[in-house]
């Protein structure tokens, strides 16, 4: 008998954001962590008192679900003084942060089938979010190093299905802001085709450029457009309070609030209070506003001083730097690996913010390049430590990515190994396309009905994506996986921040229903796998002769999962 699913198609494949990936590995290597969107310094400390008083002066019950009248008034005024707004209290919506708040948004402007225009790189909720709420995300691509807005590639995304754009100005993680002229631009783009503009605004207040941010909502036709978000995390650098807002103007706020009734209803009462309190103290803003630029100079001024090209940017805790630029041939995932593992540096792949596969499209090819830095950091690293990573052999436990010569090799190879559960079939480049980019699964799953599958993969182990999103549309007969390590390296540091990640890909394996792993062992790494129970399986005659042409070290390995 068929069951249905029992979790929701969009998050059964869904890994851990990049974000609390990186913070996760930083903390287990004890790497110094640039890869999160939160500073070091502690927070005004007028801010703590002011939450302290609330909680003891102050009810701490249930306040109105749109939030603390006083806080309501206080982000009133807070935009009519920094932007030039004319919001009512009635117009806002206190949410738990302002991921609460696009979701509240997406959820009342999106129906199914509804289209809406995201720019890419972007943060990563908002395409799972979009899809959720049965709508389809559709992606712009802003390309390095300006990132602009082209009036020309927003035509050519909109359909009659199209409901909606996300902007997220200041642009995470680029740090860019749009022009005067780009925003005119989306304006006349939103009103010209009817749309909504949800517009993340979460870094209006930390720009390093000298100009006051200027709102979508305050364009020409788009007051009634417009869900315009904000956050009192940014704002203060206090993320782990969660205060956020929406403001939205006629049936759009009202409709905010209904939806937002039914997700958290309300938020921490005692902080509402003292966000509201620190909006209306200039002098906080302007000391960290101070602070946060001094140490964004101080963390450019670090990396330039060792050969990186930082890239132009006028917002945001975050800089990005280019790689290809700097002189550094490696991915920005490869980078951030390598930086965590062996410079003690946590940072973020910029390609990680793209939607893969979106439109038939991914992370732009000059997309090798960029690395993402959180500013508040310190640029420090300890004498010897080189973060442009020279000509060292690489050495941590990773698979490099397959070139074309590699593939004739790996399949014989394959086909020696299992030659009653493999067929491999002629263009494999044409099915590489059918998966996630980097994964080679190369053996006909439709016609050639084998039971194993050969699956190469280049990533570092540790990101390394869940197996069931990769292979999900193969069939379900899976009694073998063979997993081909072509290029191997790794020290003893390496290895020993591998094991976690080898268990990981194992217990993904087996609830897939594999039962068996072979792979070919190379560049001395035999004592590791065999810590991780594989062991030593005697060649034929025909696989032996394939091993020795990979060199007198490879050996051919299996273990059952």
């Amino acid at each position: 008998m068929k069951t249905r699913p029992r979790i929701h198609s969009v998050y059964a494949d869904m890994g851990t954001t990049v974000f609390e990936r990186m913070s996760a590995l930083a903390r287990e290597t004890r790497a110094i962590n640039l890869g999160q969107g939160f500073p070091d310094s502690p927070p005004p400390a007028p801010l703590l008192e002011a939450a302290a008083r609330a909680l003891r002066e102050q009810s701490n019950q249930y306040p109105p679900s749109v939030g603390l009248p006083a806080l309501r008034e206080a982000v009133c005024a807070h935009y009519a003084r920094t932007q030039g707004l004319t919001l009512a209290p009635s117009e806002v919506v206190v949410t738990s942060g302002a991921t609460e708040a696009i979701a509240a948004a997406v959820l009342a402007l999106v129906s199914e089938g509804d289209e809406v225009i995201l720019f890419q790189p972007a943060y990563d909720a908002y395409a799972p979010m979009v899809r959720r709420a049965g709508g389809v995300p559709v992606s712009v691509l802003l390309q390095p190093p300006h990132f602009r807005y082209d009036a020309a590639a927003l035509e050519a995304a909109v359909t009659p299905r199209t409901r909606a754009i996300m902007l997220n100005d200041p642009l995470n993680p680029a740090g860019t802001v749009a022009s005067a002229d780009e925003l005119a631009m989306i304006a006349r783009f939103c009103t010209r085709h009817d749309l909504v503009a949800i517009c993340d605004e979460v870094w209006e207040q930390v720009r390093f450029d000298g100009a006051a941010h200027r709102s979508l909502m305050a364009c020409e036709g788009m007051a009634e457009r417009v869900v315009k978000i904000g956050s009192a995390g940014k704002i203060f650098g206090l993320t782990g309070w969660k205060i956020g807002w929406m403001a939205a103007k006629g049936d759009l706020g009202s409709a905010l609030a209904r939806v937002h009734q039914f997700l958290t209803f309300t938020t921490a009462v005692p902080l509402q209070w003292a966000v509201a309190e620190g909006l209306e103290r200039v002098d906080i803003l302007d000391g960290l506003h101070a602070d946060w630029a001094a140490s964004r100079a101080r963390l450019k001024a670090g990396l330039e001083a060792v050969g990186l090209a930082v890239l132009p940017n006028a917002a945001t805790w975050f800089l990005c730097i280019d790689l290809a630029a700097s002189g550094i041939a490696l991915t920005d995932r490869e980078f951030s690996e390598r930086a965590l593992r062996e410079a003690g540096v946590a940072t973020v792949p910029v390609s990680a913010l793209y939607e893969s596969g979106q439109n038939g499209q991914g992370a732009p090819e000059s997309y090798r390049a960029p690395v993402l830095h959180q500013a508040r950091r310190r640029a420090r690293r300890g004498a010897g430590a080189d973060l442009r990573m020279g000509a060292r052999p690489v050495s941590v436990l990773r698979w490099r990515p397959m070139r074309a010569e590699d593939i004739d090799g790996v399949v014989d190879v394959a086909r020696t190994a299992f030659p009653d559960h493999f067929e491999a079939r002629a263009c494999f480049a044409e099915r590489f396309a059918l998966f996630a980019p980097g994964c080679f699964v190369l053996a006909d799953p439709v016609t050639a009905g084998v039971k194993g599958y050969l699956v190469a993969y280049p990533w570092p182990l540790g990101a390394i994506p869940p197996l069931d999103s990769l292979l999900g549309t193969l069939p379900e007969e899976r009694e073998a996986f063979y997993l081909h390590d072509l290029a191997l390296h790794a020290d003893a540091r390496g290895l020993g921040h591998a094991g976690p990640a080898v268990r990981r890909l194992f217990k993904d394996l087996r609830a897939l229903g594999g039962q068996e792993v072979a792979l070919v062992s190379v560049n001395d790494t035999l004592a590791f796998w065999q810590g991780q129970g594989f062991a030593a399986v005697a060649a034929d005659e025909a696989l032996g002769r394939k091993l020795a042409s990979y060199g007198p070290d490879a050996r051919y390995m299996r273990r059952a999962i």
